[in-house]
């Protein structure tokens, strides 16, 4: 069994990734370094502004304000931090476009683990509590304008729709995942007997591939 847990995304990548991009990923992953953390905390300020935005009832003004805020580093003379904030800004923009209707009291955290085999997943939503219908929901985002592979968005959605009822008893159409910067919105699906069998055949490929690093 693998000491430590696998982020849901971490897992949707190995699944989609090829044999190379498999090792490589889960080598930064069981081996970290200070660039392997800082690519996980890129979207860092653009995560924390949209939650506080919702957390504390802000209107639409505290997101442009945080926009204006995140470009002002456009100055700043380190390139890839300069980057980087303005990709933040752009992130929230996108947020603003796609999401500004979107009203969600924020709960706890609502994280949750469970097993696929003897792996340990582990999901952290960037967004959870209850929409304005009065329902529950667990929220991803993605930032990055990058091409998402079909099997990585179905392998997402798939392991957090099963973890959500099996860990939480939870019906999985409390499960979202929105790709910010095309609107687009991706929703928890039924789970069924093959679903759970090819994610368990996944899972037992990562804890080959983990073994073998």
């Amino acid at each position: 069994m693998i000491a430590k847990g696998i982020a849901v995304k971490i897992f949707a990548e190995f699944v989609a990734g090829s044999n190379n991009r498999k090792k490589s990923l889960l080598k930064s992953y069981k081996f970290p370094n200070k660039e392997g953390k800082a690519i996980v905390m890129y979207y860092g300020p653009a995560k924390a502004a949209i939650a506080t935005f919702h957390k504390e009832g802000h209107n639409l003004s505290y997101l442009t304000e945080k926009v204006t805020e995140f470009e002002k580093h456009s100055l700043n003379p380190n390139k890839s931090y300069r980057h980087k904030m303005l990709n933040n800004a752009k992130a929230i923009r996108n947020y603003l476009k796609h999401f500004e209707t979107l009203e969600l009291q924020l709960g706890h955290s609502g994280k949750f683990s469970f097993l696929l085999g003897d792996v340990r997943i582990n999901v952290t939503p960037d967004l959870h509590g209850i929409d304005q219908s009065g329902k529950e929901i667990f929220v991803k985002l993605n930032f990055s304008e990058k091409s998402m592979k079909h099997e990585y968005v179905r392998t997402l959605i798939n392991c957090m729709s099963y973890g959500i009822q099996s860990s939480l008893q939870k019906n999985p159409d409390s499960i979202f995942f929105f790709d910010v910067p095309s609107g687009n919105v991706f929703r928890g699906v039924t789970v069924t007997d093959a679903l759970v069998l090819e994610l368990l055949a996944h899972s037992e490929r990562l804890q080959a591939v983990w073994d073998e690093l």
